[in-house]
């Protein structure tokens, strides 16, 4: 939601006059809006890494880690989709457990 709300900012405040000033009052907001974006972004980025760490060291051995890299490249292993199999595994077993 924010990502649409700063593309909608950038769009609206890109330079479309002759007039220098308002150019360059556009240029400096459409600069702004571009730089909240990166930022965004990069705390999006850092988010997931962050959680791909966590999985990946929760779940996997070294040396389990190591054979699912080799094996996977040259793509990553999905991080969300191990820990949504994983998770699902678990509810299955405690379903099974309380039967």
């Amino acid at each position: 939601e924010e990502r649409k709300h700063l593309n909608v900012q950038i769009q609206a405040n890109l330079p479309h006059d002759a007039f220098h000033t308002k150019n360059a009052l556009t240029y400096i907001k459409a600069h702004e809006a571009v730089m909240k974006l990166r930022d965004n972004l990069r705390a999006e980025q850092h988010v997931v890494l962050e959680f791909a760490i966590a999985v990946f060291r929760g779940v996997f051995r070294p040396r389990q880690m190591a054979t699912l890299l080799v094996k996977c490249y040259p793509a990553v292993p999905d991080a969300l989709g191990i820990a949504s199999a994983l998770a699902s595994e678990i509810n299955q077993n405690a379903q099974v457990e309380n039967y």
